[in-house]
């Protein structure tokens, strides 16, 4: 939950934005909505309700402000907040950004249906 490092725009970012790794290059800070999945289910295993909604809220509201944008669902996302299409996923390949209409590892909808209960609770 450290903002300084992995708690960013969108999380959770795949290195520490304190790293020196850390670029907009997939798996070297972007973020993939099926990690912070798995973050808040341990969160919520360990009984921290508030930072399930927090990581819940950040991640859902980035990813609707990137669906209204653009209308898809991306891949991964920037930890930062920026656009999705500038991140760089693998420069060798003519697949040089994320992937669009995205959901086969992308929990988004158990994401919503986790924060509406407990946000009911």
């Amino acid at each position: 939950m450290n903002e300084k490092v992995f708690l960013t725009k969108h999380p959770i970012a795949t290195v520490g934005k304190t790293d020196p790794k850390f670029e907009p290059r997939m798996w070297r800070g972007p973020t993939w909505n099926s990690m912070t999945y798995w973050a808040v289910i341990g969160c919520l295993r360990y009984n921290r309700p508030l930072a399930v909604k927090k990581l819940l809220e950040m991640a859902l509201d980035d990813t609707v402000k990137q669906f209204d944008r653009t209308g898809t669902i991306w891949e991964f996302y920037d930890s930062l907040g920026g656009k999705p299409e500038n991140l760089v996923r693998k420069p060798q390949t003519k697949q040089n950004t994320p992937c669009k209409d995205y959901l086969g590892h992308n929990p988004v909808i158990e994401m919503a249906r986790i924060y509406d209960v407990l946000d009911h609770k």
